[in-house]
């Protein structure tokens, strides 16, 4: 098995060069970024078949999870524990001289099924070093191996356990933002109601959140019709993680089952359906053209599908995945919220929904609409020069420290 495994990595090695990964035209990435994206297209082919052979989808990409060998000067790195969660901790120099200071909890993305302390430590450490806030990394269990609801678990106790010691630490527990790319920013906006159920006011300073995935209501949106292709995160793609993460890693022919809202049949819980609903989403971002496709599902996906659907649609309103089903009243205990979204990413909706149903309520949310990138972009920030990319975070950055400042 390991022997076919390396065979399968040197081929895909050998193929990237040949890989093209097609963007769009306002996606005008520097080479270093589109050899990266050819990179990752290589490993998805290579964890595809990886499967076949028993082993894991994740276990490929787990040859990019090595600590980057050089430490940004001017940082501090620690190791801890919080609540039994390891912790990464980058402390800038003069950090808490005089005063506390403000702290980012940073949950990182990659499916629940990937990602890591040392796959984001090169973001998060410039994070810190840019902001001088002391930026924290939680190690969260991922799946399938620890399936929901151990990545919010875990993201919980480390908030609420650092909230308590943030003064250990020389920070302000008032300033403190709970922030997260992708699957992180799910995790965080889940976190976020949860404290605000908890305790009110939200003891949190504010939630940044950056191309969060918010449901799994509604797979036709329009954002998951035009971007089902990708680039980088390609509707099936989305599928096979939420199903290792909610604990069908061996039945993927829910996806495109899933993909077509088959798993939303008969749900009597209409108030749900509403608050997912592409009535949200600005006329703007419905003109692109739809790409969708589906597959053939084989009987055995009904099947499934069937005996368990129920269980599904109760996911489906669990605030604790999915941050979208919850209702007004729920959504005015969130602290300041602001959302990054891009424009050829199928997640692109739930934060659009997110940030026009708060507006509607008058609460305080913020959105910045990347149109140059597609989803997974944050990945390569401080890895690879591009300019767009970095005056766009720097402008997100500044949103942040101004919010952890008035708090």
């Amino acid at each position: 098995m390991v022997k076919i495994f390396h065979i399968l990595i040197f081929i895909a090695c050998a193929l990237i060069w040949m890989l093209h990964v097609p963007l769009p035209a306002e996606c005008d990435y520097p080479i270093s970024i589109r050899i990266s994206l050819s990179v990752i297209e290589a490993m998805k082919t290579v964890a595809a078949i990886n499967c076949v052979f028993g082993g894991s989808f994740a276990e490929p990409f787990l040859f990019s999870d090595r600590y980057p060998p050089e430490l940004l000067s001017g940082l501090t790195v620690k190791r801890a524990e919080i609540e039994g969660v390891e912790v990464a901790i980058y402390e800038p120099s003069g950090f808490g001289d005089g005063r506390l200071g403000s702290a980012m909890i940073f949950l990182h993305g990659g499916g629940f099924n990937i990602g890591s302390i040392n796959s984001y430590a090169a973001q998060t450490m410039e994070l810190a070093k840019k902001t001088g806030m002391l930026v924290v990394v939680p190690e969260y269990r991922l799946a399938p191996r620890h399936p929901f609801p151990a990545a919010f678990d875990d993201s919980l106790a480390v908030t609420k356990g650092f909230l308590k010691v943030a003064e250990s630490y020389r920070v302000n527990p008032k300033k403190v933002v709970l922030a997260g790319d992708s699957a992180g920013g799910n995790l965080a906006t889940a976190v976020a109601l949860a404290l605000g159920q908890e305790e009110s006011p939200n003891p949190l300073c504010m939630i940044n959140l950056i191309y969060p995935a918010l449901q799994i209501v509604n797979f036709r949106l329009p954002s998951y019709l035009q971007n089902s292709n990708g680039p980088l995160l390609d509707t099936w793609f989305v599928m096979r993680y939420l199903l290792n993460y909610i604990g069908y890693s061996d039945n993927y022919e829910l996806a495109p089952l899933l993909l077509q809202n088959a798993h939303m049949e008969n749900f009597d819980r209409t108030e749900i359906l509403n608050r997912v609903h592409e009535k949200w989403v600005p006329q703007r971002f419905k003109s692109r053209r739809s790409t969708e496709q589906f597959e053939a599902v084989p009987e055995e996906g009904y099947e499934t599908l069937r005996d368990n659907l129920k269980h599904l649609q109760d996911i489906a309103a669990d605030l604790r995945i999915s941050s979208l089903s919850a209702d007004d009243a729920a959504l005015t205990l969130l602290p300041r919220t602001h959302i990054v979204t891009c424009e050829y990413d199928p997640l692109r909706d739930d934060g659009m929904i997110l940030h026009e149903r708060m507006q509607r309520l008058s609460l305080n949310s913020t959105l910045t609409h990347w149109k140059f990138c597609a989803h997974g972009i944050f990945n390569s920030y401080a890895k690879s020069r591009y300019e767009k990319l970095e005056k766009a975070i720097d402008e997100m950055l500044e949103v942040v420290e101004t919010a952890a400042d008035s708090c």
